[in-house]
Parts: C-alpha cells; sequence; structure tokens
C-alpha cells in the first residue's frame, strides 16, 4: 500500500494542503477534485500510479485541510493557485487530471498555463466553448425528452 505524504504549501497567499506519492524525479501527474469532494477521492489511483510517477493531490481552495478564505473562487485566482503548487512542487511538465468542478479548472489551467502541461485529462465536464455554445443556445442534453 502507497504511504502519502500531506504536506500545507503556500500558494497564491494561503496554505493549501496537497497529498503526494511517489519520486519527485518521476513524471508527475496532478489530480483535481471534483465537488464537493477533496484530494482523497483520487487515492486510488494515486497508488496505482505512485510507482511509476509522483503523483500530488490538492484539497483546492475551500477543501478539505486547504485554507477557506472569504473570497478567491473564481477561476483565476483557482488557476493561480494551482499553478503555484507546481511551480513549487514539480520541475517537469505535468500531466493534469480534473474531474467536474476540478475538470474546469483544468481546461482553464490548460488555456493560461499550457507551457507546463505535458498532457491534460479532463473527465465530466465539458470544453467551456461547448459548455457556452448549449447556454446560448438554449441546449439541454441532460434532460429527457
Amino acid at each position: 500500500m502507497t504511504s502519502f505524504e500531506h504536506r500545507q504549501v503556500q500558494a497564491n497567499g494561503i496554505s493549501l494542503h496537497v497529498a503526494t506519492a511517489g519520486d519527485p524525479k518521476k513524471p508527475a501527474v496532478m489530480f483535481l477534485h471534483g465537488f464537493p469532494e477533496g484530494w482523497f477521492s483520487w487515492r486510488s489511483i494515486m497508488q496505482a500510479l505512485a510507482d511509476d510517477h509522483f503523483v500530488l493531490a490538492p484539497d483546492l481552495r475551500g477543501y478539505g485541510q486547504s485554507d477557506k478564505p472569504a473570497d478567491g473562487y473564481g477561476l483565476m485566482t483557482l488557476t493561480d493557485d494551482i499553478q503555484d503548487v507546481v511551480t513549487q512542487l514539480t520541475d517537469k511538465p505535468i500531466t493534469l487530471v480534473g474531474n467536474d468542478w476540478g475538470g474546469a479548472l483544468a481546461w482553464m489551467y490548460g488555456h493560461r498555463f499550457g507551457e507546463t502541461l505535458r498532457q491534460l485529462v479532463v473527465v465530466n465536464c465539458p470544453h467551456p466553448q461547448t459548455f457556452v455554445k448549449a447556454l446560448m443556445l438554449g441546449q439541454d442534453w441532460q434532460r429527457s425528452v
């Protein structure tokens, strides 16, 4: 069983809890959780990848053991949080995996900081352009007809 290291990283003016495992010299994979989850939702896949990767998963701002300030929950601030964690914990391009709300953040992070990415994996979150188009056209693909 993989043991996780838990650390508090000072990022973008707040303290973020980050769980890590594996060798920091190996390719890095960062996981971003959805709502209302935390880093723990990724533990099984982190365990499976830790032998061959450096895996890391923060509790995003407002979740788990991370700070919960009254403001700063916009996409720009949240992706700045992620960027600060990335630059502090690895100097290599990362694979970024996001689910749900973490997927929305992953899309924005890729747009803003694409040069830091090796791969981008988004689960359960449409591309922002597709989402906006559906809203503008009044399309609702989840509703039963």
